[in-house]
C-alpha cells in the first residue's frame, strides 16, 4: 500500500517503473502523521519522481549530430542525401550550435544563426537548406525523448528563382553542335524530362523502342547507384524524335545507354564538359542539363490515348532537328 504506518509514523511506500530498469521501489517518510496527508503527499511525490526521471537526457548538439547523422541519416535517407547532411551539420550546424544542450537551441538562438549566415554573404535559399536539417534533427531528438519538444524553425523568404530555358530555334543549334553520346542525351533530356543521373543509369533493359516507352528505374548521384529522385519508378512514352535518335544510336558496348566506348559510365563532369563544349561551338550560353528539362516540347502523348482519339503522337510533337 502506498500510504503505510511503520513504527508509529507515516511513510510513502511505492513502485515506479524505472525506464531500463525495470519497477523500483521508492520510500520516502511522509511530513504529515495522517493518513489523508500522506496519501495527498504520495501522489505529490509520485509526481515528482516521474517527472525527474522522464526528464530528457542532456546532450551537446555536437554529440547528438554525430549519433543523428550515423543512425538515423544512414538508416532513412538515400547517400546523396546522408552526404549532403553530413556536409551541413560539419561545415554549418554544429560549429554554430555545437556547444548548446539541446534544450537550449530556442527560436532566438535560430534566428541569431539566420542573421550570421545572412551577413557572411550566404543566401536565403542555402540557410534555408540548412533550417531543413536543423529542424529534421530537433525532431528526431523530441522522438527519441532527448528533448521536451522541438523549437519551430521558420524558414527564410526566397525570391522566385531564375527560369532559364531553350527555345525551339536555340535547341535545335544545341544538338546541331554536340557530337556521339551527347547529341543523342540532349535530344533524349529535352523530349523526356529525364534527370541528368537518371541518364547517366539508363540501361537498354529499361528502354522498349517497339512499345515506344521508357522505365526510369535507376538515378546516379555522387558515383553510387540508387533509385530515382522520391524513390518512385515511373514510365514514360518515348515520342519520333527519340525513337529515331535511340535507334541510330544502338551500340553493343556495354548494358548502358549513355557510355564511353568501353562501356564504363560517363561521370558527372564528362557529361557538363560534353554540353559545355556544345553550348560554345552552338553560340550559346552556358546552361546545366536540368535547363534541358525545361524545354517548350509539347506534352508527349501515350500512345493508347492517341489511338482513341484518331490521332498519332508523332504528329503532336515538334521534332528537333540534325535528331538523326
Amino acid at each position: 500500500m502506498p500510504a503505510r504506518k511503520i513504527r508509529g509514523v507515516w511513510y510513502v511506500d511505492v513502485r515506479i517503473d524505472v525506464p531500463g530498469e525495470g519497477r523500483q521501489r521508492f520510500r520516502k517518510r511522509s511530513p504529515f502523521q495522517t493518513k489523508k496527508g500522506t496519501e495527498k503527499f504520495e501522489r505529490e511525490f509520485v509526481e515528482d519522481v516521474c517527472l525527474i526521471l522522464n526528464e530528457p537526457e542532456e546532450r551537446s548538439f555536437e554529440d547528438y549530430a554525430k549519433d543523428f547523422l550515423k543512425t538515423y541519416a544512414v538508416a532513412n535517407n538515400k547517400h546523396s542525401e546522408v552526404v549532403t547532411k553530413e556536409s551541413i551539420l560539419r561545415v554549418h550546424l554544429i560549429p554554430a550550435f555545437g556547444q548548446y544542450q539541446l534544450e537550449e537551441i530556442g527560436p532566438a538562438v535560430i534566428e541569431r544563426y539566420k542573421a550570421a549566415k545572412l551577413s557572411n554573404g550566404l543566401k536565403p535559399k542555402t540557410i534555408n537548406n540548412h533550417l531543413a536539417v536543423l529542424r529534421k534533427a530537433l525532431i528526431v531528438a523530441m522522438e527519441w525523448g532527448l528533448l521536451q519538444a522541438a523549437p519551430k524553425v521558420k524558414q527564410m523568404k526566397v525570391a522566385p528563382p531564375d527560369f532559364d530555358f531553350l527555345d525551339h530555334e536555340e535547341a535545335d543549334r544545341l544538338v546541331a553542335a554536340a557530337d556521339g553520346d551527347f547529341q543523342v542525351m540532349i535530344i533524349t533530356g529535352c523530349k523526356t524530362g529525364l534527370r541528368l543521373g537518371e541518364m547517366r543509369a539508363l540501361r537498354w533493359e529499361d528502354v522498349d523502342l517497339t512499345a515506344r516507352r521508357l522505365m526510369v528505374r535507376r538515378s546516379v548521384s555522387r558515383g553510387r547507384i540508387g533509385t530515382p529522385k522520391s524513390n518512385r519508378v515511373r514510365e514514360l512514352p518515348l515520342c519520333a524524335t527519340v525513337i529515331t535518335a535511340l535507334k541510330a544510336h544502338r551500340h553493343l558496348r556495354g548494358e548502358l545507354v549513355f557510355c564511353q566506348d568501353d562501356g564504363r559510365m560517363f561521370t558527372r563532369s564528362e557529361t557538363y564538359g560534353g554540353l559545355q563544349r556544345a553550348c560554345r561551338l552552338a553560340g550559346l550560353r552556358r546552361i546545366g542539363w536540368h535547363t534541358l528539362r525545361h524545354y517548350p516540347a509539347p506534352r508527349i502523348i501515350p500512345p493508347q490515348l492517341s489511338a482513341r482519339e484518331g490521332q498519332s503522337d508523332v504528329r503532336r510533337e515538334r521534332p528537333l532537328e540534325h535528331a538523326g
